[in-house]
């Protein structure tokens, strides 16, 4: 894959239709214009082997309103209707900007008319495991096995299934050397990873990425697959898979050229206490093809871990894979720079660090003199309420204003800005995401109600390249190829109690 795995951020709620409550301010509201309801849709668009469906999401008990400027730094907020049917209504919303409030997400927008419909991958009605499933592979004609190789298990048809067989640590792994997986066993519930069905239409496959060394560095290129003819993993039972790698032909090719120069500059725009803690360049096919953009896990071809997180540019010259997926798939060239940055929530004693990601990912191959290169750049000068947005504050107001300006690499299409709460869990820090904010705008006020009193926040800020994008209009439809992101993150900050 890549770095991204679907969800359904807004899962199916409740059946019978409700008036969303929020607090309305008795303020006056200066907007030009006369007032408009605001209406929209949230309809899912599901891809599958058996083709796209669409269905709405039942929007009765999801959160939606309009926090309208009040001219006096404050908000006036209106209460939305949401409909089983997918639709929603706010009324009369001044023809000017507003928070549109959908759930945990925040819109910053004047138009009267949003489309909030997002596309997700897989059959719905695939679930993991809960109790103990063992997968046990016997499977021949591996290209002989070295430790740096690669095993992949995918499936189509099942929203996110992906997963290095690896990572999972499974029984009897492949030893340096061997041509066969003998007795390798995986029990599902461990990875978090769907059950395969194939009389469902999934298609599972396994597939190895073999090692290739060049220079000092060790990249690996996909060289077999496994497709079983059928597998129906059942939840609590054990399941065999017995057959053999194919070899797939080497027939493609890709230069492996990284610019990685401008990260130097990058570490500090990210955080001044940032370091770097993870690089990857690779290749790589979604089965929903490239016109939809990042909706789940992909199929790797080409994976690249550099043997350092340097500064310096990188060519290892052309490497040869095979592609044994259908071509209308396409094919995704994609690098990746994380910085990690260190937090303690108040009375916690054991740091947290948290991950700032760089990502391109691109549809035009890299070439000797056009090597993959960060798109985007973080946002310069992070402010918070005036101050600088990397030093800690307390005494915050619940509706702190933030700004910032632009990179000073790339065009920003849009910015997101994730709202975590930071606090101690027993000695550990921990935290979780209680907003995003999306703008086109390099400053905001945090709307009321997201920051609560004596709370510990930190602001994950990114930049978003995306071909097509229209945030005020299709704000969750931000991911479309080529497509780049770019993260900055804030000191902590608390408000006042």
């Amino acid at each position: 894959m890549a770095s991204i795995r679907s969800h359904r951020p807004f899962p199916t709620l409740g059946s019978t239709a409700l008036l969303i409550c929020a607090t309305v301010f008795s303020a006056p509201v200066h907007a030009s214009g006369h007032p408009k309801d605001v209406k929209g849709t949230r309809i899912i668009r599901t891809i599958t082997n058996s083709g796209e469906t669409a269905a709405p999401q039942d929007l009765t008990s999801t959160p939606i309103s309009a926090f309208v400027p009040d001219g006096m730094g404050g908000f006036m907020t209106i209460s939305g209707t949401g409909l089983a049917n997918g639709t929603f209504t706010i009324p009369q919303v001044p023809k000017d900007e507003y928070w549109f409030r959908f759930g945990n997400s925040y819109v910053w927008t004047d138009e009267h008319k949003l489309d909030l419909d997002i596309f997700a991958y897989g059959r719905p009605d695939a679930v993991p495991a809960t109790l103990s499933t063992i997968l046990t592979f016997n499977v021949t004609g591996l290209t002989p096995f070295a430790a740096s190789d690669i095993l992949q298990w995918y499936a189509t048809n099942v929203n996110s299934v992906y997963g290095y067989l690896g990572d999972f640590n499974p029984t009897n792994m492949p030893l340096a050397g061997d041509i066969a997986m003998v007795g390798t066993a995986q029990d599902w519930v461990d990875t978090g990873l769907l059950l395969v069905d194939a009389t469902k239409g999934d298609e599972p496959s396994l597939t190895q990425l073999s090692s290739v060394s060049s220079g000092a560095e060790t990249y690996s290129v996909l060289t077999g697959i496994f497709k079983p003819a059928s597998l129906v993993q059942l939840d609590g039972l054990p399941t065999t898979l017995n057959g053999a790698l194919t070899p797939v032909p080497q027939h493609e090719d890709v230069r492996i050229a990284w610019d990685r120069t401008p990260y130097a500059t990058y570490q500090a725009q990210v955080n001044p206490t940032a370091t770097p803690s993870f690089q990857r360049f690779v290749v790589h096919t979604p089965p929903w093809g490239t016109n939809k953009g990042f909706i789940a896990a992909t199929a790797d071809l080409v994976n690249f871990y550099p043997s350092s997180l340097a500064t310096t540019s990188l060519d290892l010259g052309e490497a040869h894979y095979g592609n044994p997926f259908p071509h209308r798939w396409g094919q995704v060239y994609s690098i990746n720079q994380n910085y990690s940055v260190s937090y303690i929530a108040p009375g916690a004693t054991h740091p947290r660090p948290i991950q700032a990601t760089l990502s391109t990912n691109s549809l035009k191959e890299p070439k000797r003199h056009h090597p993959m290169l960060q798109a985007i750049g973080p946002v310069i000068s992070p402010m918070i309420n005036g101050s600088d947005a990397f030093v800690s504050q307390s005494g915050l107001t619940a509706s702190p204003s933030i700004a910032w300006s632009r990179p000073t690499q790339g065009e920003a299409d849009a910015y997101s800005v994730a709202v975590l709460r930071i606090f101690a869990q027993g000695v550990s820090t921990r935290t979780t995401t209680v907003a995003s904010l999306i703008t086109e705008e390099t400053s905001l006020t945090v709307p009321p109600g997201i920051l609560q009193p004596g709370q510990s926040y930190i602001f994950r800020i990114r930049a978003i390249k995306a071909k097509d994008a229209e945030p005020s209009k299709a704000p969750f439809r931000l991911n479309t190829f080529p497509f780049a992101t770019a993260d900055a993150l804030t000191a902590m900050v608390t408000v006042a109690p």
